[in-house]
């Protein structure tokens, strides 16, 4: 007989698969494996969100996540069955073990606040100095509590490791993120001559310093294509011809687009984590990324490139990028290592480690 686990999130109600970006749907099926799983949506009633609402209309975004995080709490509690618990959010749980999955943490963004003010404002993450300050101090109390804390970043352990004491560090596991589709056999002469961007979250990813690296690069090279995925809208001087803007596409979609392109090109301002960079080498693509954050454990010589944050720099790197055919070729012979390292299947083993 299965052990019970109880799995907590605000799931969406149209399209469970959609939750975290398919990450929560993902680990959801994987511990389907080895329990029982009770599946708990932690979504607010229409009061608490309007309190939250309220709340966040002030500015008072920090107040407004305590508060949800506690009536979050409430509801697992009281849905949950007698187990443990795995969950993605700063839950307080009276049942059993808890394990934590995340690819940032409080504490990490106080640090960023603190340190690197300017950085810190493309996180996204509204929350003054002081509000990051109490999140911290509430998430701290709940990392205590925990069994196991995975993250997905090595760059989020180490944070761990030289930030808290022992007995939270030792807890810390980086197991990574899984793409979100299978992928095929990629060929290298099917791609066309084309970049690809991904990302909603567009000045956050410089989508704005890649259309102007593109567009001064295109002056020279009038063979080249632009794919544009993810803003609802279409960004500034994207009226080149060259640069073709899809909009928000399904993952099944995306994947197309990523197969017939060579180079991934996204020199995020800020990333916590990266999965679409995992998903653009699965499909075959050369990365271009900025050396921050995760992106040295995914972009090496043989795979891609690192850029400034200039559009002179990232015009070099593109164009390198588009013409270096060693590259091109060992992404692809790579294909099979990088979709089998970078699968649900590898993270959820990885996390049985901390489980057990």
């Amino acid at each position: 007989m299965k052990k019970i686990i109880n799995v907590a999130f605000p799931w969406p109600k149209d399209d469970i698969t959609k939750a975290w970006s398919g990450s929560a749907y993902q680990i959801k099926c994987q511990l389907e494996k080895d329990y029982d799983v009770n599946i708990i949506d932690t979504t607010l009633p229409p009061l608490g969100l309007r309190i939250v609402s309220f709340l966040v209309r002030l500015n008072l975004r920090g107040l407004a996540k305590l508060i949800s995080l506690s009536w979050m709490s409430r509801i697992v509690n009281k849905k949950s069955i007698a187990g443990d618990l795995f969950t993605f959010d700063t839950i307080r749980y009276k049942k059993g073990n808890v394990y934590w999955y995340s690819d940032c943490s409080y504490s990490y963004l106080y640090k960023l606040s603190k340190e690197q003010p300017e950085l810190f404002k493309y996180t996204n993450f509204s929350y003054s100095k002081l509000e990051c300050k109490l999140l911290k101090k509430f998430q701290d109390a709940f990392f205590y509590k925990c069994k196991a804390i995975f993250v997905m970043g090595q760059h989020l352990k180490d944070h761990f490791d030289n930030e808290y004491d022992r007995e939270i560090a030792q807890k810390v596991f980086a197991v990574g993120g899984g793409i979100n589709f299978s992928s095929n056999a990629i060929q290298a002469i099917d791609k066309e001559n084309s970049f690809i961007f991904v990302g909603k979250d567009f000045i956050r990813k410089s989508g704005d310093l890649v259309i102007n690296a593109f567009n001064e690069l295109n002056k020279e090279k009038k063979d080249i294509v632009l794919y544009i995925i993810g803003p609802s809208q279409k960004p500034e001087n994207c009226d080149n011809e060259n640069i073709k803007f899809l909009g928000e596409l399904p993952f099944s979609e995306t994947k197309k687009y990523f197969e017939k392109s060579k180079v991934f090109v996204m020199p995020s301002r800020f990333e916590a984590y990266g999965l679409v960079f995992l998903e653009a080498l699965c499909c075959g693509c050369v990365l271009i990324a900025q050396d921050n954050f995760e992106m040295h454990y995914f972009v090496n010589k043989n795979n891609g490139l690192f850029t400034k944050l200039t559009v002179d720099d990232l015009k070099l790197q593109m164009k390198t990028a588009i013409e270096d055919q060693n590259m091109q070729h060992y992404v692809v012979e790579q294909n099979q290592f990088y979709c089998k390292s970078f699968s649900w299947d590898a993270v959820y083993n990885r996390m049985k480690q901390g489980m057990n």
